[in-house]
């Protein structure tokens, strides 16, 4: 069955075929990869073909393999100098080692731009727009519909509210359990799906009658993997590092640590097994990227394989959007819109943040923003989230509970939250926030999050993963003369005890209460369990070899370095 040749609703009750990925049994050393997600729904949300590499190529293999149904969208038509058709058909190459069925596979059919190419962009375009590519609707992508026509027969003219409701439309026919989707990164079309889809989640969320919450995380493809550090030849695999100046040619490195990009907050999901081979012929996540010919990437292959994938969590039970929002003055409806940040500019580079904060009028004496709710609500968490412009900010925040609960607060700069968090919860039918002191010209309130429970329901279950020097590690190879590793545990939202135990090693605690392996043998187990829940576990095996290993391995690489590039 071909996405193209049936209705949506054809395509939403597919059979349970098996996936192209074969199913690893063997491999059982993480809690993670022994879950099960038969019959949950994934949807990877791309801009381009090859992105959905950058977005989600480890999770698309790990879910793939845990029996999860895989979809992938893509906004464009990824023909901004190459024909669909070719695009298209090395996206189908790409999945289908992924793990993801060719009648998975949906195109949006909108016209591939970049930074200033776009005459104007369609995040703009109120009237139909001319793409690069000379497109000024949605068509097929080789053998492939767009989904408009797919849907109801007619292709979208290129305009903002189409795209809009092109998207709305998937995303709700789909309703698939966990949404991957690209976030603001430094090309305009990125920018376009990452805000688009912030303001289609809105509208969903916000509806009265709402029932559909998925689970949303959202990836930078280009500074956590595109344009990463390209480390991939070491004797392990590294962690995704944090983007820094000088690093790449992109800003998100100015991104990370405001608003909600705080990078210790980063969510990091661990690598199949397969996709730690230490030589690229052998991984298919570099195998994917060298589907994608026509791209000449093959080089970012060494900068997207890391021994994670990262990504920033964005929360869908947010209280706000049942309530009533009032102000005293000012855009009120941005406190509640699901954007972080926003921008006027689609194009501007470096981006320019507008239109994202509740900003009182000058004139407003009152600096008031009311936050009302029908019925009594049970309250365990607030945040609030300010300007992430560092040289302005709220300096007094009065919050007012109608419980008699009341606080004053400073907000962090950079748009940084500030978590009120109540060990008891309260209720309250009203909170009220009032802005007493401030400073710069950019000031506000980009978004207030209420959380009944401080922790959500998630379909993606609670793991650990050991890690050596913030790595995660699974085989782990050192030199014999190491005596000592220290070693910690990264958790997935479960904060228990842990205990760890070593076979062919012993185990301490060091003064900051971290955990010490001293190795007595060349192979050793190292097992961390949390100690109530014995299913929540992680298992890897740490090695000690000769050096003459590590030159061995070195070679090896060197001649696949001169071979591929």
């Amino acid at each position: 069955m071909n996405i193209n040749k049936t209705t949506i609703d054809e395509v939403l009750d597919i059979s349970d075929e098996e996936v192209l990925v074969e199913d690893d049994e063997s491999e059982v050393n993480n809690s993670f990869f022994e879950n099960r997600y038969h019959g949950v729904k994934v949807l990877i949300l791309a801009p381009h073909s090859d992105d959905e590499i950058n977005i989600a190529g480890n999770m698309i293999i790990n879910l793939s393999k845990a029996r999860a149904e895989i979809f992938v969208a893509y906004s464009t038509n990824s023909d901004f100098d190459i024909d669909a058709s070719i695009r298209a058909e090395e996206a189908v190459n790409s999945l289908s080692i992924l793990g993801v069925k060719r009648d998975h596979i949906i195109f949006l059919g909108y016209g591939d731009t970049y930074n200033g190419k776009g005459n104007p962009h369609i995040f703009s375009a109120l009237e139909p727009m001319t793409s690069p590519a000379g497109k000024i609707e949605t068509y097929p992508a080789g053998d492939f519909n767009d989904y408009s026509f797919t849907k109801r027969g007619r292709h979208s003219k290129y305009t903002r509210q189409n795209y809009l409701q092109d998207l709305k439309d998937l995303i709700l026919d789909l309703k698939a359990d966990i949404i991957f989707c690209v976030d603001f990164d430094k090309h305009a079309d990125h920018r376009m799906l990452s805000l688009m889809f912030e303001q289609v989640m809105y509208e969903i969320l916000s509806r009265a009658d709402n029932d559909y919450n998925p689970e949303i995380y959202k990836r930078f493809a280009y500074s956590t993997a595109f344009t990463a550090i390209r480390d991939f030849y070491n004797e392990n695999l590294l962690e995704t590092k944090r983007p820094v100046i000088g690093n790449i040619e992109s800003y998100d490195f100015d991104i990370i640590d405001r608003a909600n990009y705080a990078w210790n907050n980063r969510v990091r999901f661990p690598v199949s097994e397969n996709c730690r081979e230490t030589l690229l012929e052998n991984n298919p996540i570099a195998r994917a990227v060298f589907c994608h010919r026509s791209q000449h990437n093959n080089k970012n292959a060494l900068g997207i394989i890391n021994s994670d994938e990262v990504y920033f969590e964005r929360r869908n039970d947010n209280l706000i959007f049942g309530a009533e929002v009032e102000a005293s003055s000012g855009d009120v409806s941005k406190v509640r819109d699901f954007h972080f940040i926003n921008t006027d500019d689609i194009d501007a580079a470096p981006p320019r943040f507008a239109d994202y904060l509740w900003q009182p009028e000058s004139s407003d004496k009152d600096k008031c923003l009311t936050v009302k709710w029908k019925q009594l609500q049970q309250i365990e968490q607030v945040k609030i989230y300010g300007s992430i412009d560092e040289n302005s900010g709220i300096d007094k925040l009065e919050i007012k509970f109608d419980n008699t609960y009341t606080t004053v607060i400073q907000l962090p700069i950079k748009g940084t939250p500030y978590e009120l968090n109540f060990l008891d919860k309260i209720f309250a039918c009203q909170v009220e926030f009032r802005i007493i002191e401030t400073h710069g010209q950019n000031f506000g309130i980009s978004e207030i999050e209420f959380f009944a429970n401080r922790e959500s329901l998630r379909v993606i279950k609670p793991f650990i993963k050991i890690t050596a020097d913030d790595n995660f590690i699974y085989e782990y190879f050192i030199p014999r003369k190491v005596s000592r590793i220290k070693i910690d545990i990264y958790r997935f939202h479960i904060d228990k005890p842990v205990e760890v135990t070593a076979i062919g090693g012993s185990i301490e605690r060091d003064e900051n209460n971290k955990f010490i392996l001293y190795p007595n043998n060349d192979n050793v187990t190292v097992r961390a369990e949390i100690t109530d829940e014995p299913g929540i576990f992680d298992q890897i095996k740490i090695h000690r070899v000769s050096q003459f290993y590590f030159w061995q391995l070195k070679l090896k690489q060197l001649f696949e370095r001169i071979r591929k590039f």
